[in-house]
């Protein structure tokens, strides 16, 4: 067979060999790939254990929970506070309608309820005020104006 293939013309050998590769090429794309997903429970406040990973690792402390006892206070990045909203979305800053209070900052604040997401980011977080003026208020906070405790 050797002895046939090296007599062909150049141009049945490159039809052979890609032949040959075309056969390879779909037999790497369809081969099924080696991915796991791996779900780990851990009993104690936010025990986070990661061995060797490749690829995304997404930790979800449920923060829709509460009973985390996490504390926040109001560290606006330029110094300022910031405002308490009945709404996340970044449309609601220029409505007063949605306007709460203005939370000093140094603030506390505990998150009672969900987190507001846009393009898989958190962007807010619905909290109740801890302390000040605003005391015993709920509202959404953006999550750059928060800072842990």
């Amino acid at each position: 067979m050797i002895k046939k293939f090296t007599e062909m013309s150049a141009m049945k050998k490159f039809s052979i060999v890609s032949g040959i590769a075309s056969i390879l090429g779909l037999c790497v794309a369809f081969l099924p790939t080696d991915a796991n997903s791996v779900n780990q429970t851990i009993n104690g406040n936010k025990n986070t254990v990661i061995g060797t990973n490749e690829g995304n690792v997404t930790i979800n402390y449920n923060e829709s929970d509460s009973s985390s006892g996490e504390q926040y206070v109001i560290a606006h990045p330029s110094g300022g506070g910031t405002y308490l909203l009945s709404d996340p979305s970044i449309a609601s800053y220029g409505d007063s309608s949605k306007f709460i209070c203005a939370l000093e900052q140094g603030t506390k604040v505990l998150p009672t309820g969900p987190v507001h997401k846009e393009h898989n980011l958190v962007m807010a977080k619905f909290v109740k005020v801890q302390n000040g003026s605003c005391s015993g208020k709920h509202g959404w906070v953006t999550t750059a104006t928060l800072a842990m405790k």
